[in-house]
């Protein structure tokens, strides 16, 4: 038990997490006692575990706000957690296996649980459609993901390009001189879209009528 409050009392002095060699070097245990320690603590839902890029992992005391994890499997949580930290890019299921090493078999049906549970959920990116990358059901997915605000349903939205490209060529040339952030302030004011445009995305299309 001395052990075990130790290691705990470890692992909360550092609110940013604490590496397995760290923890190892601080209690002078073996990997197998240390190892043995940690598991215990784990399936007491005291302590999380998350993997690091280059393997191992970091060690994080669990927090009150943790407490949907509650009903998950150890596989499950390993899982979720690491999606969690993927954040709004989101993590395929290839880094996934190589970050939790669990079987590529085993890897499909905690996905689709987490998913049913409507912890997840699965975007394909704009730049692969052919690959689904996971993240947390509230996270917003980044422009990387989605392609930005000319992208509805991973599709290019052509008509709301084009409704956009004529408001703009009009805006032109009633005002003569315009900048971009003129453009950009006119679309914003007349709420053409429903969607918040970027001064870069701006660029883009205002760069398709300069000819």
């Amino acid at each position: 038990m001395e052990t075990k409050d130790a290691i705990l009392g470890l692992i909360r002095e550092t609110a940013g997490g604490i590496t397995h060699d760290h923890l190892r070097d601080k209690t002078r245990m073996t990997d197998a006692d240390l190892i043995a320690v940690l598991n215990d603590l784990r399936i007491q839902e005291l302590i999380h575990f998350f993997p690091l890029p280059g393997g191992g992992f970091l060690y994080k005391e669990s927090q009150p706000s943790d407490t949907k994890l509650h009903n998950l499997s150890a596989e499950e949580r390993l899982v979720y957690q690491c999606i969690e930290q993927s954040g709004d890019k989101g993590i395929w299921i290839a880094d996934l296996k190589y970050k939790t090493n669990i079987p590529q078999t085993t890897l499909p049906k905690i996905l689709r649980n987490l998913e049913k549970k409507k912890m997840i959920k699965s975007i394909k990116p704009i730049a692969n459609k052919t690959r689904k990358v996971y993240m947390l059901t509230h996270i917003e997915p980044s422009r990387e993901v989605t392609g930005g605000s000319w992208y509805s349903d991973n599709e290019l939205d052509l008509d709301m390009i084009s409704v956009c490209q004529q408001a703009i060529l009009r805006f032109v040339q009633q005002s003569r001189v315009s900048t971009l952030d003129d453009i950009h302030i006119f679309i914003r004011k007349k709420q053409l879209l429903t969607v918040e445009l970027r001064a870069d995305e701006v660029q883009a299309v205002v760069s398709t009528l300069v000819y």
